[in-house]
Formats: C-alpha cells, structure tokens, sequence
C-alpha cells in the first residue's frame, strides 16, 4: 500500500455566507473544511497590511519564494491575500505549510494555481483540526509530483472576516528521483488462504438483503438544503447485485442514476453499533472499496469509535482502481485500540469537498466485522460468492508482502 499520513478528524464545521453561521454539533469534517470556499479573488484591490512584502494581494503581485525559505507575512487588514511565486525546474515533490503561534484560532485557507494564476490545482484548509488551522499543501513524488514550470499560491483567512498575525510560510521542493529511494512494483497476487478458525462474527453486511438494518445512515452536512447518504444500489457491485453507494440515498442521493458525479460538499455517514470487544484478544474490519475521487480534497474513510460521536480511523482517495480488499486490525487501529472496549462502533463515510467531482464516488462492499475471544484465532475472513454467501471452504486473501501500485494518482490519507 502507498504511504500513510496522518491527518485529523473533527466534530465543527462552519459555512459563512454573509453574517449567517451554521454550527452542526455532531456535524464530522474533513481538514476541518465543510462550507463552500470563498472566492480567491475577492479583495484584490486591498492595499498593503503589515509585512514587508506587501503589495502582494493579486498573483501578478505574487513575491517570490525559493526551496528553504521561511516568510513571514500577516493577512492584515481584513480581507488581504497574500500570493507567492516558485519555479520548478523539474518534476518535483513540494510542501507549502503555514506555521505561527495562533494554531487554533488562525484559520488559513491556501490555494495553488497554474502558471496563469487561476486555475485552481488544490487547496487545503486546516492541517490538523482542530488542534491546527493553519493550511500545507503537498505533492510527493510517488504518487505524483509538481511538473516543471511557475506555479503561484494565495493564503488567506478562510471566511475574509478576520485578521492573522504574523505567520510564516515556509516551501520545499525536491526533485522526483533525486533521493535514493527505490520503489519496486509487483503484481497483484491471490493464495488459497488457511481456514478462519476461533473467530466470532460480530456483523456481515454484503446488501443483498436488507439495508440499513442495524446500520444508522446519515448526512451530516444538511446545510446546503440536499440529502445524501450510503444506500443499497446495483450501480457497482462486487458480488452479488448490490453494493452500499455512499451517496446512493436520501432525498437527493436516491435520485442519482447509475454512473452519476457525486455531489460537492458530501458528509455521508453508515454507522454501526454499539458492540462489545470486552475479552477479546483480536478484532479486525475487513471489507472491500471502491473510489473514484478528486484526489487528496474527497475521502472514503472507515472508522472506529467508543462514543458513536468521536471518529478515528483511515481515508482513501483518488481512483482504487477497481475493487480493494482492506484488513484493519482493532488494536491498532490508526494508534488506537479498541480491544476490551464496550461500547465500540465502526462507521464508513464519504466526505467531499469542492471543486471537482467525478462519476460515482465511493462504494464499500462484503463487510466483516469480527473477533477473537479464544488464545489465538486464525486464517482470514470469510469473502462473499456471488450469490451472497461463502466460498465453499476456500478464502482468498492479499499476500501482505506483495504490493500493487495500480494507479499514480492513487493515494491514501490516514486519519487521527
């Protein structure tokens, strides 16, 4: 599997239009980021503010900022932009991160454009929140870096209604193949696994019947006035007829044909719980995706929680490239255990931001939710047949020392 990060995972969001704000209590979001963003050139007039390399308010203004730099800016008055300018030379791996002392209550908001200042390429809104607000930007030479040419950044506060102090910018930039690491792609390879012996099954879930069931299916973004939530669809199975299409459902998701884009700022939730691990000595998640996702903005997560409110677990994103078989252990799940817990719930979302979205989404399929309440359990986790029940006593599974990079804008985002 490519690399993990890790990011954060929170309860707040806030969209601001006017001087209207909405606060979801139990509303979950990604890079802190649920609204719709603010237009990046809507102060472009504003004259200096408080550092040295004002006027910098428009990208034909932008300053520049070379490989090692650390500036200091501050977006000050109210509604100031600050641009910067770098040059590669070469397909490269860069990192843009906003760094100060007001982690919490500076809230940044950067973007990266094109050579012509205004085609957006990403943007991000918190590193980590809530505990950090500021913005990082990154490309990273595995799954693909910056390709050579003059790229501008802006950096602004989020909503355009308040000031930030002094806060440093600092970029760095690598060239792709310039370090001595080495990245060796193997094929995909299947073996007759041992059979599962000692597990108990908590939950299996393959849609074929009924749905939600014991699941509780929501979105939590109810804001924009749309309705969307995971559902059972025949769009995309992986056996059997049907799948679970995390926007499938709802007002509006029901509405959605097979092959349909999903919708901008998406928070669909399929929760599952409470269940008890108190004896285990073992509990994994297994289950297999499917993405197809604006990169790095738009996540498929599955996650784990003893509250049912307080999330944390792994996001997937970009396009899987088909169907992906995925294993996550509950002792260890994303630096958590969740072992000897009651009550525990395990929950799958799709969460999505603007501005582009691509046909269908994300599907989750043949879910098994398990334990091991013996000394040692074995083997692996029964899979579905087409018909919705198991493999006559024959289970595959993925060799784990064998990896398959399918897809080089293919990335996946682990989430604290």
């Amino acid at each position: 599997m490519p690399n993990n990060r890790v990011l954060n995972f929170s309860k707040t969001a806030f969209c601001l239009m006017l001087v209207c704000t909405f606060l979801f209590s139990n509303h979950t979001t990604v890079n802190g980021l649920s609204g719709k963003p603010p237009s990046s050139g809507a102060i472009a007039s504003i004259e200096t503010g408080g550092d040295v390399y004002e006027p910098d308010n428009t990208y034909d203004a932008a300053k520049a900022i070379a490989s090692g730099d650390m500036q200091t800016h501050s977006i000050d008055p109210i509604g100031d932009i600050d641009w910067v300018t770098f040059t590669l030379g070469a397909e490269s791996g860069i990192t843009l991160e906003i760094s100060g002392p007001n982690p919490t209550t500076d809230d940044s908001w950067m973007k990266l454009y094109e050579s012509d200042g205004s085609t957006l390429l990403m943007f991000n809104d918190d590193i980590h929140f809530p505990d950090n607000l500021y913005s990082s930007i990154t490309y990273d030479c595995v799954t693909g870096g910056l390709a050579a040419g003059t790229y501008y950044a802006s950096v602004e506060q989020l909503a355009g209604y308040a000031t930030i102090d002094a806060y440093q910018l600092s970029f760095t930039a690598t060239p792709c193949g310039a370090s001595d690491d080495v990245y060796i792609y193997l094929p995909l390879i299947m073996k007759p696994s041992p059979p599962s012996v000692g597990w108990t099954t908590i939950m299996t879930e393959n849609f074929e019947g009924s749905f939600p069931g014991s699941w509780t299916v929501i979105d939590k973004y109810p804001g924009d006035g749309a309705e969307y939530y995971p559902a059972k669809r025949n769009c995309q199975p992986h056996n059997g007829s049907y799948s679970g299409w995390m926007v499938g459902g709802g007002t509006n998701g029901g509405l959605l044909s097979c092959g349909a884009n999903y919708p901008d700022y998406a928070n669909a939730w399929m929760i599952y719980g409470p269940f008890s691990t108190v004896g285990a000595t073992a509990a994994q998640l297994d289950f297999y995706y499917w993405t197809n996702l604006h990169i790095s903005e738009d996540q498929f997560c599955a996650y784990a929680s003893t509250d049912g409110n307080s999330f944390n677990g792994y996001c997937y994103t970009g396009n899987s490239d088909g169907w992906v078989s995925t294993s996550l252990d509950l002792s260890n799940f994303n630096g958590q255990n969740y072992l000897n817990q009651s009550p525990v719930y395990v929950a799958f979302n799709l969460h999505t931001h603007f501005p582009n979205t691509y046909p269908q989404g994300a599907y989750v399929d043949d879910i098994v939710l398990r334990k091991c309440t013996s000394g040692s359990c074995t083997g692996a986790p029964p899979l579905f047949s087409e018909g919705g029940s198991m493999l006559d006593g024959l289970n595959y599974f993925l060799d784990p020392f064998v990896i398959k990079f399918s897809n080089p804008a293919y990335a996946i985002l682990n989430k604290k």
